[in-house]
């Protein structure tokens, strides 16, 4: 299996999904954080966090493989990496903040890991959850017609 693999077809939708999460969890974890004082701590929500953040969970999905999955056909161990590939963006997010001595509010980080991980674990098992039922009903609809 190759180290390094192209991304195509449904996958790219996945990956560029990804990216809305992983931004819009940063974006979200500020509100819940700040508000409703949401200008009072605006130099924690400046683009170099955004710069930081998606590819450092990018990455860790794309060597993590997750991007070869076929999430209709995924089990339990494909979450498993999921999970670990959502731990490895968070800790290379927290390695290069600390690298860039950039301020940050631990609250805003925990939360955007949590929201991120959520968010991009339930995604995936709906759309497994999605394809199941669609094979189940095809598998159905195929007993009935035989009789069955």
């Amino acid at each position: 299996m190759s180290f390094l693999y192209p991304i195509k077809g449904r996958k790219y939708y996945y990956l560029i999904l990804d990216c809305f999460i992983i931004a819009g969890s940063l974006l979200v974890s500020y509100i819940i954080r700040f508000y409703p004082d949401l200008n009072a701590y605006l130099f924690l929500l400046k683009p170099a966090y955004f710069y930081i953040i998606i590819p450092s969970y990018i990455l860790a999905y794309y060597f993590l493989q997750i991007y070869r999955i076929m999430w209709a056909y995924s089990n339990i161990n494909d979450v498993y990496r999921m999970i670990l590939g959502n731990l490895s963006g968070f800790l290379i997010f927290i390695f290069l903040i600390f690298f860039f001595q950039m301020q940050y509010s631990r609250m805003i980080l925990a939360l955007s890991f949590l929201i991120t991980s959520v968010s991009t674990i339930f995604y995936r098992i709906l759309i497994r959850d999605y394809f199941s039922r669609k094979s189940q009903d095809k598998n159905n609809g195929t007993a009935k017609n035989n009789g069955g």
